[in-house]
């Protein structure tokens, strides 16, 4: 029994909503073949630090006044935001402590969605 149906009537299309919810699809668990390694969550994690450390240092870059379109042509700008890419994927590399909190958060909702996938399978 569910929470949902402790509120809503069962006629009340709560049932056939069920019915009609398809299977989400599952992505590999780390857990699940036994490899706490998983190289696709490992490649998005330092994906999406990188890409926080860039917004870092662009928010940096714009508080200190230093990226002032008025002082800079349009090709300075653009180089600046290059470098500012390179240097953040660079950073990454070396970690800036997010990366494992970002894997560790992907893999909870990996298996908070294979048990729902379960649950389902079940009904």
């Amino acid at each position: 029994m569910d929470i949902l149906s402790n509120y809503i009537p069962a006629n009340t299309g709560l049932d056939a909503f069920k019915k009609s919810v398809k299977r989400m699809p599952v992505l590999p668990s780390s857990h699940a073949d036994g490899n706490s390694e998983n190289t696709d969550i490992k490649k998005v994690a330092k994906e999406m630090e990188a890409l926080f450390i860039h917004e870092l240092i662009k928010v940096m870059r714009r508080a200190s006044g230093s990226a002032s379109s008025e002082e800079h042509g349009l090709g300075k700008d653009t180089y600046m935001d290059l470098f500012d890419m390179e240097l953040s994927k660079v950073m990454s590399e070396r970690g800036v402590g997010l990366q494992k909190s970002l894997e560790d958060f992907l893999n909870k909702k990996i298996d908070e969605h294979a048990k729902v996938n379960k649950n389902i399978d079940e009904k």
